[in-house]
């Protein structure tokens, strides 16, 4: 028996672009719209001290706990999957289908100009996690633009409200309905 894919929308792009933002608005669409989902920003559920020695970032473990969120949310009714990371290569998508073999991930990635981003990164962030993050998004700003770098959409966040991007993100995105 074939089981229908599960749509995983994957939001990417540089710390400060706005995933997070983005994905709650999409699951706002979605839950207006009556379609059932579940929204994962895969940062809350990989953070955790210490960390192994071999997963600097924590990702082993987030896939573990998304495999276990995803269970439990499929079996009480959801269909479509919304997650907010920073995807710099493929490997990460392949591992993403290890814990759920049934997906189909559609990688929307999203951009912005690096006076946005160290604008609402100073807005959001404070002493050494402000400097941190203002280095950071430089440097995945070009590890992003990279023609290997996972991605099926981009949108140009830089003077678009979140609201606006959901609305592209939802109509272009196949989503299970039932």
């Amino acid at each position: 028996m074939m089981f229908p894919k599960i749509p995983i929308l994957l939001i990417s792009g540089p710390v400060g672009v706005g995933k997070s933002t983005v994905g709650r608005q999409v699951a706002e669409i979605l839950e207006a719209k009556r379609i059932p989902h579940t929204f994962v920003d895969f940062d809350q559920i990989r953070y955790t001290y210490p960390r192994p020695a071999n997963d600097p970032w924590g990702n082993q473990l987030g896939l573990e706990n998304l495999r276990a969120i995803w269970r439990n949310c499929s079996r009480s009714g959801s269909l479509n999957l919304i997650l907010s990371y920073v995807v710099e290569e493929s490997l990460f998508i392949k591992s993403l289908l290890k814990v759920i073999p049934e997906g189909d991930v559609f990688t929307v990635q999203l951009t912005a100009s690096l006076e946005s981003l160290n604008s609402r990164l100073t807005a959001r962030e404070e002493g050494s996690a402000l400097e941190w993050h203002l280095n950071r998004s430089v440097e995945l700003k070009s590890i992003l633009a990279r023609s290997t770098t996972p991605r099926d959409h981009l949108i140009d966040t830089d003077s678009r409200a979140a609201i606006d991007i959901a609305d592209e993100i939802f109509n272009v995105v196949k989503w299970r309905l039932q």
